[in-house]
């Protein structure tokens, strides 16, 4: 995450003073820190809760209504991506961007009203003047310095002048050449995961036979966390484990609450915490 410096004019906003509870304020803080270059940051409750001090142990209601607080301020505007998680687009974020693509889903026309595309083509702008900036003076060392009342149109042309035709070519295409790539996500470690459900939860029942459909639903958990984390292997893993380590809090999950009369007590298993459902209700603290 870059470094980023937060104005003290904040402080002096009628739409953050106008928030009710000081988590709510807070909330907001940490939102900017968390938002890409772009303003954009997700707001679903699992990555809320878990990224954010104030939603720590928070309900999916009280989390709800802190993000709805800051929705009807304007201070976000939340929208829904094709795959179906939540994001917020910060209005007035006044960043210059670095990276020529924002990392989380563009929104929709309406709720950034032409902001992701202008913060794009600066971003597209700076890395071409670095671009040409730094194959000039590594090519040709005797390129005069720039005189006090250059503009920086003039000193672009001129930079481009001293370049050799095969480099003009190169700069024409030089957004291709910066453009960062998604990457996806790492492979799912199943033989990781499934050893670390058996070591926090011993109690639970035991993974026998990893067929191709369990893997499936694995993957879909591990790439659905990814989504908003954008993890390496090592942090994946250990998301996984402090989701067992959640399970493993639960009475009902791990079968040490009192059963029906003739019934056994439930213990989950690990194609049952990997249901879509079960996995976010599991995150969201349903069964603590």
């Amino acid at each position: 995450m870059p470094n980023r410096i937060i104005r003290g004019d904040l402080l002096d906003s009628d739409r953050y003073n106008s928030l009710t509870h000081d988590a709510e304020r807070l909330l907001f803080v940490e939102l900017l820190l968390l938002a890409d270059d772009y303003g954009l940051v997700p707001v679903n409750f699992g990555f809320l809760r878990r990224r954010t001090s104030p939603c720590t142990a928070k309900s999916l209601e009280q989390v709800t209504q802190m993000v709805s607080a800051l929705a009807d301020a304007d201070l976000i505007r939340c929208y829904q991506s094709e795959r179906g998680g939540q994001f917020a687009f910060i209005p007035r974020f006044d960043n210059r961007p670095q990276a020529l693509k924002p990392k989380w889903p563009i929104p929709p026309a309406h709720v950034a009203q032409g902001a992701i595309e202008s913060a794009q083509a600066n971003s597209r702008g700076l890395h071409r003047k670095q671009w040409i900036r730094g194959n000039a003076q590594g090519m040709h060392k005797d390129v005069a310095p720039e005189t006090e009342t250059e503009t920086e149109t003039e000193t672009e042309k001129k930079n481009l002048n001293t370049l050799s035709p095969s480099a003009v070519a190169a700069v024409d295409s030089a957004d291709s050449l910066v453009i960062e790539k998604v990457k996806g996500p790492p492979p799912c470690p199943f033989a990781e995961i499934v050893a670390a459900y058996h070591e926090i939860l011993p109690t639970c029942r035991r993974v026998v036979d990893l067929n191709p459909k369990r893997q499936e639903h694995m993957r879909a958990r591990w790439r659905q966390v990814w989504a908003e984390e954008r993890f390496d292997t090592a942090t994946g893993v250990a998301f996984f484990r402090r989701f067992f380590q959640t399970v493993s809090r639960s009475k009902f999950l791990t079968g040490r609450t009192n059963a029906a009369p003739g019934r056994n007590p439930f213990k989950a298993s690990l194609p049952w915490l990997m249901n879509p459902e079960n996995f976010l209700k599991v995150i969201e603290g349903n069964y603590e």
